[in-house]
Formats: structure tokens, C-alpha cells, sequence
């Protein structure tokens, strides 16, 4: 166990120290901690690198190293290795991973910290291998991104016999539980910044579509009912988009035809919600084309913030990739030392609203 080291039971015991505001501003010399704990000069070096994990510590002065603030608790220059399978040959996919890949290597460059990526596809029966590499390499921590909702639990036993941090960042909530910190953006968050926006007193409708097995649109229903209860509806296409290919330009057609067989029947003023922005575009298509004002009489939001569709006009809640990326290391940053000891997070990033003339 990692506590019965000698020099990490000592750099908690100081750690609790700082906590309980028992030191100064600066950290006792090496001398001094070498005399109070009967330790060589060492050891002191290793405790002072444990406490600069933990974020107690900043840069190094004259008198001694300086205790962090409160607001100072990031740690710098880490080692993070990021796997992901590239299987998927969507052009949408691509995007993704390009705007993930982005968030990530700002997030570390902004904190001194080194990105390391590997193809989980090419170590696939070569675990080992992999394993091997990134301890060798030593990386301080993992960012695991699974194929949608899938988890290689294979993977995952011999990271975790390596006792290497690991995280599961994923767009979708994973469907069990791997025993592995994740972080996510919640749709159940999404929702509730909606409701929080959006007049509530104004009848709403929430626009989808059936004959899908997609988990991330049975949970951002079924939030959308919670929150909106007896002034909400959801409100399906007649039609159900076929495949990937194209399936935006679907969605935005089917929200088109939905928007105008229902919209007679509206009382205005309404707020309409896409289910993502798709959706939300193709709706309010309708309602420009109708001369129907926009957000007097009809306020209009999406979901995922897909730029070729926000603008300056549609508004959205932000579940980019890149979002969710940046978040994810630098929850990294802030909890790693918690991560080496072995706790398990789960944790959903802040949700952005990107405004527009929409609402």
C-alpha cells in the first residue's frame, strides 16, 4: 500500500500541517525537517516533490519553498499519456478527435505538462507492451477515450495492475461502472441550464426523433421532463434518420417538416429545444422562413455547439469535444495526487451556454 512509505506518511503529516494553517507561509528548511522527523536529505527531496503534487507548494524562495494559497492548488509539469482506438472512418469522428486532441495539448501546454498519444488499435493483444511503455516513459496519468459508450476492460486490467491514474473521458455516460475515474459533460446539467434560461412560464417543446438505441437522447429526455414536467412536451419526427452518412442534413430537413406541421397549433410566445443543433437549425429555418420572430415569439436552443450551425445566431449548450478535453486535463492537474492514491472520481464538467440571438 502506498501509506506505508515512509516519506509519503510524512508528507501527509505536513500536508495536514499547511491545511490546519500550523506553518508559515514558507516551508520549514531541510535541516529542520531532516532534525523534526529523523530523516536524510533524501527523503526531504521526495516529500517536497509529494507536496508539490498535492498543490501545497509553489515556486521557491530565498527563505524556503512557499505554501500555496487556496487558489493556488494546480499542479505543473505532468506526464499524460492520452489512448484512443481510431476505428470509426466518419468524418464527423475525425473532427472529434482533432477538437479533443486540441483541447488536451492547450490545456497541458498552459501548465508545462508533456502529451504523449497512443492508438489503443495498435496495441490491441499487445497490452503489455503498451504498459511497459508508459511506465517507462513515466506518465503520471492516463486519458482513456473510449469507442461511444464501449469499455476495453482488458485494457483496463493491466493499466490498473500498473497502478498507473486513469481517467475515462467520454461524451456519453458509460453504461457500468469500470471502477475507473470519469468525466463527462451530464445531460442532466445540460437540461437544467436550459430550464434556467429559457422563460418557464412559456409552454415548451422539446424536438426528437425515434427509432434509435442512442443513449445520450433517452437522457436528455427524460431530464427535459423533469425540468419542464406539466409545461414541456416532446414533440418526434414522423421520420427516423437513416445511418450516419447525411444524418445531419436529416435532421435538419425533419426538424424543417416538424416545426411546420406543429407550428399552427403553437400558442405563442413557445420555446423550442433541439435535441442537438441539427435539430435547433432546422427548426428555426422554419420559423425565419415564416418571419416568425426570433426570440420574441419563439426562442430557439440547441445542444453540442457545433460551429457550422451556432454562429452568432443559434444558441447552444456547449458539449464540443474540445470542452470536455480541456476540462478533463485540468481536473487532472488539480487532482493528482489524489489520482496516485487511488481515488476514484466522477466528475462532469461545467456547463457552457454559447449565446446567440436564439433566446
Amino acid at each position: 500500500m502506498p501509506f506505508k512509505i515512509k516519506y509519503k506518511k510524512i508528507a501527509l503529516d505536513i500536508a495536514e500541517k499547511i491545511r490546519a494553517n500550523q506553518l508559515q507561509d514558507t516551508l520549514p528548511d531541510y535541516k529542520k525537517i531532516m532534525h523534526i522527523y529523523k530523516i536524510s536529505k533524501n527523503t526531504v527531496t521526495k516529500i517536497i516533490k509529494e507536496l508539490k503534487l498535492m498543490g501545497l507548494l509553489t515556486q521557491k524562495k530565498i527563505t524556503g519553498y512557499k505554501l500555496a494559497g487556496k487558489t493556488d492548488v494546480i499542479s505543473d509539469h505532468l506526464r499524460i499519456a492520452v489512448l484512443k482506438s481510431f476505428i470509426s472512418r466518419t468524418s464527423t469522428a475525425h473532427f472529434d478527435a482533432i477538437r479533443s486532441l486540441e483541447g488536451i495539448t492547450n490545456c497541458c501546454h498552459e501548465h508545462h505538462s508533456d502529451m504523449e498519444l497512443y492508438n489503443i488499435d495498435f496495441f490491441k493483444g499487445r497490452e503489455k507492451e503498451l504498459i511497459n511503455r508508459l511506465k517507462t516513459n513515466k506518465i503520471d496519468c492516463i486519458i482513456y477515450m473510449p469507442f461511444f459508450y464501449f469499455i476495453d476492460e482488458n485494457l483496463l486490467k493491466f493499466i490498473k495492475k500498473a497502478r498507473i491514474p486513469v481517467i475515462a473521458m467520454t461524451n456519453y455516460k458509460i453504461r457500468h461502472n469500470p471502477g475507473i475515474s470519469t468525466v463527462l459533460i451530464s445531460n442532466k446539467k445540460i437540461m437544467k441550464k436550459i430550464y434556467e434560461e429559457l422563460n418557464s412560464k412559456y409552454r415548451t417543446y422539446l424536438l426528437s426523433f425515434t427509432g434509435t438505441d442512442q443513449i445520450w437522447i433517452a437522457e436528455r429526455e427524460r431530464y427535459f421532463k423533469l425540468y419542464f414536467k406539466d409545461r414541456g412536451e416532446v414533440i418526434y419526427f414522423d421520420n427516423t434518420p437513416i445511418g450516419l452518412k447525411n444524418r445531419d442534413k436529416q435532421l435538419i430537413q425533419y426538424a424543417y417538416e416538424t416545426a411546420k406541421k406543429y407550428f399552427p397549433a403553437f400558442s405563442l410566445p413557445v420555446n423550442i429545444i433541439g435535441i442537438n443543433d441539427a435539430v435547433a437549425f432546422g427548426a428555426m429555418k422554419y420559423f425565419l422562413e415564416k418571419k416568425i420572430k426570433i426570440p420574441e415569439e419563439v426562442k430557439i436552443i440547441g445542444i453540442d455547439n457545433k460551429k457550422k450551425y451556432t454562429g452568432d445566431l443559434l444558441c447552444s449548450i456547449d458539449k464540443s469535444y474540445y470542452w470536455l478535453s480541456y476540462n478533463t486535463v485540468l481536473f487532472i492537474h488539480k487532482n493528482i495526487y489524489a489520482l496516485k492514491q487511488g481515488k476514484i472520481f466522477t466528475y462532469s464538467v461545467p456547463v457552457r451556454i454559447i449565446k446567440g440571438i436564439s433566446i
